[in-house]
This record gives C-alpha cells, structure tokens and sequence, in this order.
C-alpha cells in the first residue's frame, strides 16, 4: 500500500501529536500506522506539539512506547521553541509557569530559573495557582517580557477535553493588563520557519497534519503549506463549515493517506 497520489509530491509531514498520534497516553493507531508507513517511504517525518509539559526527549520516548522511532532533531514543541527564543534574545533569568518539561527546555538552553527574572514563559500547568498568578503579573508589572507557549483553550484526553495553556495565558494577561509579547506554538510560525530551515526544505514540499483548525490548519495557512484536517481529536466538519480557515485535504483518519 503506498501513498496516494495527491499526498506523494511531499517530503516532510509535519504531526500533531494530540488527537493525531495520541489522546492522552492512548495511541491513535491510524496516526502511528501512517508514521511508520512515510518512514518506510523515505519520506521525513516531523512532530510538532503545542503541548510544553514535555521535553522533546519525554516525547521521544511516548513514541517509542507506541512503536515509533523518531530521531530527536526531528521533534518540536512549544517548550523547545521557548528555549531556543530565550537564547536567541540572550535572557538568562526566567520565572516559569509550567511544568517539567518547559523547564527541562530552559535549563537546557542555559538559562536560570528564578523568581528574579526578566522574562516570564508561561504554558499548560496543571498546578496553576493564585500565588503563580501573582508572581508571573508583579513581574510584568516590573516590565519582565511575557511569553506565551501556546494558546490551545482546550486539550484532548482520555476523558475528554480538559483546559489548555490558552485558559493560563488568559489568566497572566487579564491581571496583568499585558498581551503576551510573543508566542511560540502554532498557529504562529516560528516552529514552522525552524523546521523548514533545520531541514533545508522549501514550504511547497511541507504538509501540516493536525485536528484543529485554530492551530495546526491556521499555522499552515499563516507560513503558506499544504495542510491535512484529521477528524481523530478536536475539531470535525461542523467546525469546518463554520470556519474561515480551510485545510487542503480532509480525511477521516490517516489510514486514508494510502491507497487501499
């Protein structure tokens, strides 16, 4: 069974990874069936998650519990890419909202984290409180940069949708009265520009594959490559109909990239 013609132009495809490859710990057999399938193929497979909780290498490893063997320099999250902002603009003092993941990316980068920062990163943190809220606005307040990770408002898991890092971000930004100066995730397109350029490949041979229209399709619209809706995570046709984002290709699940 190869690739469809319509798919076989394309050199990298670029994964989600909630409601793609996984919902929570659950594999999404289709999504990892396909990945192995393009990597029999020659062809270059990327992951790229808003999801900052994780470390490029706690990803590599959920793969691999899945089957999957993906090189390291080929996963990308929202945390990663936070880390390699903060060493771009040269900040080494950082308060972070968030989880171990974010942090490993930070500390990886060289950067401290402190209470005494000059930059705020917040993501999805499942310990948010009060007194981090606190913390993150008199910081901004005192003129310490806001990053965002991302702004996914929900989540997919096993039980449903639970509240993304968008609903923190919100939170930091309505006490604080500052709009985060830049974010990282998708459907921004710093990660996009990173995997075009890691991989010297043209936005033409890209495809974006995600389950939502607001962040995976957006993204690929916003940098100018091919993009596929999957309908295993969170948006279906109903919220197609309604958007002005529209995805090259729809499929069901991604045993449809392949001819039967």
């Amino acid at each position: 069974m190869g690739l469809r013609e319509e798919y076989r132009r394309y050199g990298v495809f670029i994964f989600d990874g909630d409601g793609v490859l996984w919902r929570g710990e659950k594999p999404i057999q289709s999504g990892i069936r396909a990945v192995r399938k393009l990597q029999k193929a020659g062809k270059i497979v990327v992951l790229l998650t808003n999801n900052s909780t994780r470390s490029r290498r706690d990803y590599k490893s959920k793969l691999q519990k899945f089957g999957v063997d993906l090189p390291l320099r080929n996963i990308y999250t929202s945390s990663y890419g936070a880390a390699l902002y903060l060493k771009e603009k040269g900040i080494h003092r950082v308060y972070v909202v968030g989880e171990q993941g974010l942090k490993e990316e930070i500390r990886g980068v060289g950067a401290k984290i402190t209470w005494k920062a000059e930059c705020v990163v917040a993501g999805l943190d499942r310990r948010f409180n009060y007194n981090k809220l606190s913390i993150a606005l008199r910081l901004i307040s005192s003129g310490a940069c806001f990053i965002a990770t991302n702004r996914d408002t929900t989540l997919p898991t096993e039980q449903g949708l639970l509240p993304g890092a968008g609903s923190i971000i919100a939170a930091i930004e309505t006490a604080s009265g500052s709009r985060a100066n830049v974010t990282i995730g998708k459907p921004e397109i710093y990660l996009l520009e990173m995997i075009s350029k890691d991989f010297d490949v043209d936005k033409e041979e890209i495809i974006m594959i995600g389950d939502r229209l607001d962040t995976d399709i957006e993204a690929a619209s916003n940098f100018g490559c091919s993009s596929i809706l999957v309908l295993t995570g969170v948006h279906g046709l109903d919220n197609l109909r309604d958007s002005y984002v529209k995805p090259t290709f729809v499929l069901n699940n991604l045993d449809d990239l392949f001819e039967s």
